[in-house]
């Protein structure tokens, strides 16, 4: 019964996602003819690309919309039942550390709704690019699963910080609120230069602005050289905000045991 419901939610996820991807692109196509679209995209990348790679590049980005909107909420839900609902702090003191706990708890979490995030993206990418499809799946989830770690463990910050410092009558608004504003910060919809600065500074606190401009080299301007380097800079961003969200759950951890 669980599976059932879980997988009726995740393909709700599924279609809505193929929906935005597809209702982004073609809506243009249909009113100014692909053509157009393919220009128009030539003058924002700097390079002219085939229809279907925008297809491509357009779901990748749906994928990255999904992660983000699922473990931030999953997470701060996750947590404010744990500690305000259900009261497991003492149960969790006697069996483990609060790190402990919350880092497990956010990258076994994260890396479980990644993949059934953007675990539609296989069949469709196998459908729009052939056998080379799987390879960018590949390449795609290689990034997405990083992003999702730390993003779970950003969020483990939020809800910890919003459960025991800040007085909220609704904390799962704040799940609400974060996705969008990060997503519309980090150049999702608009390229991240056309932002405006106090917005985009929201967004660099995040690694979505970087996983944006990676899935653009990935789908659009294929560079094995480029995509090593990002690949490289990914992973290094990636240490630092583990290593900060973890310095700050130690800190949570020990005023929590005051």
């Amino acid at each position: 019964m669980w599976f059932k419901r879980y997988f009726s939610d995740y393909l709700g996820l599924w279609l809505t996602q193929v929906g935005f991807a597809v209702g982004v692109l073609m809506t243009p196509a249909y009113i100014y003819g692909s053509q157009s679209v393919v220009s128009k995209a030539g003058e924002l990348f700097g390079v002219k690309p085939a229809f279907t790679d925008l297809l491509v590049f357009s779901m990748v980005l749906s994928a990255l919309l999904g992660v983000v909107t699922i473990i931030i909420g999953d997470m701060v839900g996750t947590l404010y039942y744990e500690f305000k609902i259900a009261e497991s702090t003492v149960l969790i003191f006697e069996a483990t550390g609060l790190t402990r706990y919350i880092v497990v708890n956010a990258v076994v979490r994260s890396i479980v709704n990644t993949l059934l995030s953007s675990i539609y993206l296989l069949p469709v990418l196998g459908a729009l690019k052939g056998a080379s499809g799987l390879i960018t799946y590949l390449v795609v989830v290689m990034i997405l699963v990083p992003a999702g770690v730390t993003l779970g463990l950003l969020a483990s910050i939020v809800g910890l910080s919003v459960i025991y410092f800040v007085d909220v009558r609704r904390p799962w608004s704040i799940a609400q609120l974060l996705p969008p504003v990060i997503l519309a910060s980090s150049g999702v919809y608009i390229p991240v230069h056309m932002i405006p600065l106090a917005l985009r500074v929201v967004g660099y606190i995040t690694p979505v602005p970087f996983v944006v401009e990676a899935l653009q080299w990935i789908t659009l301007l294929f560079n094995e050289s480029r995509i090593s380097q990002y690949l490289l800079f990914l992973t290094a961003i990636y240490a630092v905000y583990v290593s900060v969200s973890v310095l700050a759950i130690n800190r949570v951890d020990r005023v929590v045991r005051k």
